[in-house]
């Protein structure tokens, strides 16, 4: 019964913190995130998750930047409701001038493309054609769901959610690409309300948060902490 009522607790303060954040991102109109990293510095992308503009992130934009690193937003993906293989070209046109090292930050499905942006990034590199100052170096992805989540079937007429569901097509595909599972540290909440528990990618590195929440999970200081830990790990890489 305690575990039953700490878990409503739970699903309680996540819908909260996540209507808090979707009205900060609403409401502000902060100049996009492009903060350059120091020299010989990393430079941080954020991908949020589905409905989360750029703004969404903007608070552990801020703890990232004054820890030092560099912080680029892509504003050019609005709310996230493309399917995630269409906003790999937006993010890799956030990338491709950057210089230095580079790791991206996602929330979500934020991390669905991520993955797809580290896949291409290493045909890319194979082929000779990555930009020749920026070197990504990995993805660290915070309550993504790579396996998808049954909540999706629930509301089947929210187009935005159709990929999200376990066993999509589009998922099926992103699994297969396993060589790319090393460049990823995920950071998995104690308990998600909106990602069941399912299976590591194989080959990725995974951290499990003390933290529970699938939003309020981001508002933890112990996912700054492991964020930053995680990048120093995929550069040292």
């Amino acid at each position: 019964m305690r575990r039953l009522l700490g878990r409503a607790a739970t699903w309680a303060r996540d819908y909260l913190d996540a209507t808090r954040g979707q009205a900060r991102a609403f409401v502000r109109r902060t100049t996009p995130f492009d903060v350059p990293a120091p020299s010989g510095g990393v430079t941080v992308v954020l991908l949020p998750g589905v409905w989360e503009p750029w703004r969404y992130l903007e608070p552990l934009a801020r703890r990232l930047a004054a820890r030092g690193l560099g912080v680029r937003a892509v504003p050019a993906l609005g709310w996230n409701l493309a399917p995630f293989v269409d906003a790999v070209p937006l993010v890799r046109a956030a990338i491709d001038d950057l210089h230095g090292d580079v790791v991206l930050v996602a929330h979500s499905k934020g991390g669905l493309t991520g993955k797809q942006v580290v896949v291409d990034w290493a045909r890319d590199a194979i082929a000779g054609t990555t930009p020749a100052g920026a070197r990504l170096v990995g993805l660290v992805a915070i309550a993504t769901p790579f396996e998808g989540t049954t909540r999706a079937r629930l509301v089947p007429w929210w187009r935005s959610l159709t990929e999200l569901r376990d066993g999509s097509p589009a998922l099926v595909a992103l699994a297969a690409e396993t060589a790319a599972n090393a460049s990823i540290v995920e950071l998995v909440p104690a308990w998600d309300p909106h990602v069941p528990a399912h299976a590591p990618l194989v080959g990725s590195e995974v951290v499990r948060l003390r933290a529970a929440g699938h939003f309020s999970s981001l508002e933890s200081r112990e996912t700054l902490d492991e964020v930053l830990a995680a990048i120093d790990r995929l550069r040292a890489r």
